[in-house]
């Protein structure tokens, strides 16, 4: 299923439309854990989650032609594994970043009354439209700070790499992301999580020698197995703070 951006939706389930598994023990060995700075995760089983997905084009799953990005991969896995639902309130805005979009997330976090709220800013709006890293650093506070006061849960996660990662803005591009993550850390609250997508998918393809071609769409977004390989060392991350529950 695809998000509808700025509309609310359930995830649906069915077992061919589960595309993400986890980590095999191989790859397992390649991904970094997530450092961890919040606590235990569960997720409810009597009422739905509600979930806010605030980010651009790579968080709506731009490019994955089977399953909907690496954001859709994660949550459907998650949502199957733990019996659980998602209502998913989609506020991606392909070709915004986080500073174009600031007098609208305020309201967006408001209005939805999230449980969970996912920031997945890629960096590259950002990087293109020359935020100060100032501006930038306050606006990811911004966006915490009232999803906490919501009573939120929040995830900040990096996004997969890109062509541009490596091309176009190899500098800046790690210089947002670094910066997003640094602030999420420096809240030190039990309720924010960090989960670096990015640093972990890099060093995969260094590793084994791969270059970003095979997993690159067009310069700035991944491709259907970019958006895969994402989502598995996502997945992997998240299961450093949830453990599965047993079924009844």
């Amino acid at each position: 299923m695809r998000f509808v951006t700025k509309q609310s939706l359930t995830v649906c389930l069915s077992m061919f439309s589960l595309a993400v598994t986890l980590l095999s023990p191989l790859q397992t060995a390649w991904a970094k854990q997530a450092i961890r700075v919040g606590d235990p995760l569960s997720f409810s089983k009597s009422t739905p989650e509600k979930i806010l997905l605030l980010g651009s084009s790579v968080a709506d799953g731009w490019k994955d032609t089977v399953g909907g990005g690496y954001l859709m991969r994660t949550l459907r896995y998650l949502q199957h594994r733990d019996h659980t639902t998602f209502d998913v309130i989609n506020r991606t805005v392909p070709g915004q970043g986080a500073l174009k979009l600031s007098g609208q997330i305020p309201g967006w976090i408001q209005e939805a009354h999230p449980s969970i709220v996912v920031i997945a800013w890629g960096g590259l709006d950002d990087a293109y439209a020359h935020t100060s890293m100032p501006v930038f650093r306050a606006l990811i506070a911004q966006e915490i700070q009232l999803s906490i006061a919501m009573n939120a849960k929040v995830f900040v996660i990096t996004p997969p790499i890109s062509k541009a990662s490596y091309t176009q803005f190899l500098v800046q591009q790690p210089q947002y992301l670094d910066a997003e993550m640094q602030v999420a850390r420096q809240m030190k609250n039990p309720n924010v999580y960090v989960f670096d997508v990015f640093d972990q998918m890099k060093r995969v393809l260094q590793r084994h020698h791969e270059t970003y071609v095979p997993f690159m769409a067009d310069g700035w977004h991944p491709n259907t197995r970019g958006h895969a390989l994402a989502a598995r060392l996502l997945i992997h991350d998240i299961n450093q703070f949830v453990q599965t529950p047993s079924i009844s």
